[in-house]
Order: C-alpha cells, then sequence, then structure tokens
C-alpha cells in the first residue's frame, strides 16, 4: 500500500488527472521503475476495461519511458541498486537462513531482472522493443541491439532459468517437506487438543 503515490499519506485510490499530476510534479526515479511491471486490476476483458487500461498506459509510457536516451538515470539506479543490496543483506543478518536468497541475494533473479529494466528506463522511450514484461525477452532483445553480448545474455537466461525453475522449486519443496515433518510427529489429536 505504501506504492502509491505519496506514500501511506496518500489515498488508495486516485483518479488518473491526479496520477498524472503526481506523476510529472513528484515521480520519482524508482517510481518508473516500479511502473515497469504495472497490471491493471479489472474485471477482465470488458470494453471497460480495455479503455481504462489504454488511457493508464497514456499516463504511465511516456512517464516511464522517457523520449530521449536517459543516461541520467543511471546514477539513481546505483542508488537504487545499492538500496536493495543493503536491504537483501540487513535481511540476511537477521535470518541467517536466508543470507543466499536466490531471488534477492547477490547474482539472483531480481538482480538479472534489474539488469533489463535499466535498458527498459534508458532506452525504452526510443525503441519499443524495450517495452515488455518478461525479463529474459528484454535481455535478448538488448543482446540483439548489440547492447550485450549475446553469450552473457543467454548466460543470465541460463541463470534465471535455473534458479526460477530447479533451485526455487526445490527449496520450496523442502521447507513445505519440513512442515509436513513437523506436523506428522506431533500425535494425533494434538491440534485439536492446543485449540481448547
Amino acid at each position: 500500500m505504501r506504492l502509491r503515490p505519496n506514500g501511506d499519506s496518500g489515498p488508495l485510490v486516485c483518479s488518473l488527472s491526479m496520477l498524472e499530476e503526481y506523476f510529472y510534479v513528484q515521480g520519482r526515479e524508482w517510481e518508473r521503475y516500479a511502473w515497469i511491471k504495472e497490471r491493471l486490476m479489472s474485471e477482465g476483458e470488458s470494453d471497460a476495461a480495455q479503455r481504462l487500461q489504454k488511457q493508464l498506459n497514456a499516463i504511465v509510457m511516456p512517464f516511464v519511458y522517457r523520449r530521449y536516451l536517459d543516461f541520467g538515470v543511471i546514477s539513481a539506479i546505483r542508488a537504487l541498486h545499492l538500496q536493495i543490496r543493503q536491504e537483501a543483506q540487513r535481511r540476511a543478518s537477521m535470518r541467517p537462513d536466508k543470507a543466499d536468497d536466490i531471488k534477492l541475494g547477490c547474482g539472483g533473479i531480481r538482480e538479472i531482472e534489474f539488469s533489463a529494466q535499466v535498458f527498459q528506463l534508458i532506452r525504452g522511450g526510443q525503441d519499443a522493443g524495450f517495452r515488455v514484461r518478461p525479463t529474459l525477452a528484454v535481455l535478448r532483445h538488448a543482446a540483439m541491439h548489440g547492447l550485450i553480448n549475446p553469450s552473457v545474455c543467454e548466460a543470465l537466461a541460463g541463470v534465471s532459468l535455473f534458479a526460477r525453475t530447479r533451485t526455487s522449486s526445490a527449496i520450496s519443496q523442502r521447507r513445505a517437506d519440513a512442515r509436513h515433518a513437523r506436523r506428522s510427529r506431533r500425535p494425533r489429536g494434538a491440534r485439536a487438543r492446543d485449540g481448547l
């Protein structure tokens, strides 16, 4: 809920005109980064929903994807990246079991996404090929245009797919097995007795 115009002090819902004014007057670089992944929450494919999505895109696109090459965003992105890393380190120090977080840790899924989003913020205003959601599509588009080495792109894609499918699934399965194992050690009926 804090990721809305004016944060905690802002209304939970705002008009499109209020959102547009907020972007022009107060919109910050990290908000551009967050809006790359925006999705409209609506009832579906109705004409009204499609009209609203079109109106929202007309406001969001110029805010996120600047018309000219936006190299000024690089320092803001570096600062944001530093904040993300510091937050990951803080969480890891509080919970040693999360020290090797495959999503937020160094070289994790979020860092790969972050790399793709840098291309989107800097080049998305001039090249519509960067205005897509899938991280790997963005990286492949960057490689196709010579912005990153194709071998680097494929390495990042491989790490991302490995982390998302095998590693993440294995960790989830292990945690699920551990939860089930703990529950199965309790005597039958213990939960019912605990509730009395």
